[in-house]
């Protein structure tokens, strides 16, 4: 298969796309694929050859020499690792690069996929939390019987 660009040389990078039900594919020549920018990024698994553009942006927009000062993970680590931030402080240092890179993979910078499950420590504080806007509206609304379950329901949550 010849490449998609040139038209000269054999293809040697085959990239399919799937963006919203949107199947493309793409095949390249080594040339052409290195014309494009995306081998900047081909440790980070092929992600970023999906969307050049955006390995191009953060490319330019990162400083070289750009450390994370909480866990020391530099640019050049993060894209040797394969796409991994070393801690959740690289997002905030690392902001304008990653973000149109998310924006281009993901299609927003919210995450809405599955989140782990909550450990007991956050179900408790969730409980506590409930407990107190209950307290709070039991006392506005002077039902002192509910107000003293409340509290022991809290204490209880308190000494676990």
């Amino acid at each position: 298969m010849l490449c998609e660009e040139c038209g000269k040389r054999e293809a040697v990078y085959h990239t399919t796309t799937n963006i919203n039900g949107a199947i493309g594919e793409t095949h390249l020549c080594a040339e052409c694929q290195s014309l494009r920018g995306a081998d900047v990024f081909k440790g980070i698994g092929g992600l970023f050859n999906m969307f050049t553009g955006a390995a191009e942006i953060a490319e330019k927009t990162v400083k070289k020499r750009q450390i994370c000062p909480e866990c020391g993970t530099a640019w050049d680590d993060f894209v040797k690792s394969g796409g991994y931030v070393g801690c959740e402080h690289c997002y905030k240092e690392f902001a304008a690069a990653l973000r149109p890179v998310i924006l281009k993979t993901q299609g927003e910078l919210r995450h809405t996929g599955k989140a782990p499950h909550p450990s007991p420590e956050d179900k408790r504080a969730a409980e506590y939390r409930r407990l107190t806007d209950e307290l709070n509206k039991a006392l506005e609304a002077e039902r002192y019987e509910d107000c003293a379950r409340i509290k022991r329901e809290l204490d209880r949550i308190k000494n676990r």
